[in-house]
């Protein structure tokens, strides 16, 4: 994967911790990344022109926009210890000789990593980070989706990238989404949900990883009902709404416990 530049971790440690909190004071966000209240004034006032968050009198919150989402440099600096968390429960779900589509979230990133370590797997994916991740090791057979790329997310999408996930029939479908919202999973981009909706189709078991900042943000576009889903993996029991939709639906909800004595918004080690 891409080496984050020190400014790129400390705006992903910024937007996870105001995702996390729900808001903070940018004093609070200086002691926190151990810079100058200048300093995050400068990483907020980027962050703000990008849709990610909103600042108003010194405090900083996440961006109430639902057309916006995080570019896949920040979303890989973000919660990396509940994405690791979320590996061995997904390895468990995943038989050895299994196909795998998989999407461009970096919450799966993880979980690829520790899949690979037991081949043999066939992963089928739109993104060029999944590329990177597994892409060379041993007894994987990987089927990268063309299409148009995009940049901000390093991925491709557009007709050709559903066409080519359509031709597939995979055992499991693993990926998260922006927003979870009313029993709704969300995107705020259109092709991005019809690629998405491709890979679900596709497949024969879909897997869900979903951080509990998920259940409290909002997206434009529908990507699936929740209860399209097998298995949704979480780290905080969801909200009642949710835990009713998985038992209606069937969908196993498995919930990952977290070590509170481990700081999450710590520099991650792989960036």
């Amino acid at each position: 994967m891409k080496k984050l530049s020190a400014q790129e971790r400390r705006k992903a440690r910024l937007v996870g911790a105001v995702l996390e909190a729900g808001g903070l004071d940018v004093e609070e966000l200086a002691e926190l990344l151990d810079v100058s209240v200048v300093t995050v004034y400068r990483d907020v006032s980027q962050l703000v022109s990008e849709g990610l968050v909103s600042l108003g009198r010194g405090y900083v919150e996440p961006a109430e926009s639902t057309v916006v989402d995080l570019s896949s440099t920040l979303r890989s600096g973000i919660l990396t210890e509940i994405k690791e968390s979320f590996a061995p429960v997904v390895s468990e779900l995943i038989p050895r000789a299994s196909s795998l589509l998989v999407d461009d979230s970096s919450s799966c990133l993880p979980a690829l990593r520790e899949l690979t370590g037991r081949s043999p797997l066939t992963i089928i994916t739109n993104s060029l980070a999944v590329v990177q991740a597994v892409g060379r090791a041993p007894m994987v057979e990987l089927h990268c989706l063309g299409g148009r790329y995009s940049p901000w997310s390093n991925s491709f999408y557009g007709a050709r990238t559903v066409a080519e996930a359509e031709r597939f029939r995979a055992d499991f479908c693993l990926m998260s989404d922006t927003a979870i919202t009313d029993g709704v999973v969300c995107n705020p981009y259109d092709y991005v949900t019809e690629t998405k909706q491709a890979m679900l189709r596709a497949a024969q078991v879909r897997i869900l990883v979903a951080d509990h900042t998920k259940f409290t943000r909002r997206a434009l576009c529908k990507t699936a009902e929740l209860g399209d889903f097998e298995y949704l993996i979480t780290d905080v029991e969801p909200p009642s709404s949710v835990l009713e939709i998985c038992r209606e639906s069937k969908t196993e909800l498995i919930v990952v416990p977290q070590d509170t004595n481990q700081n999450d918004e710590a520099e991650p080690a792989d960036a």
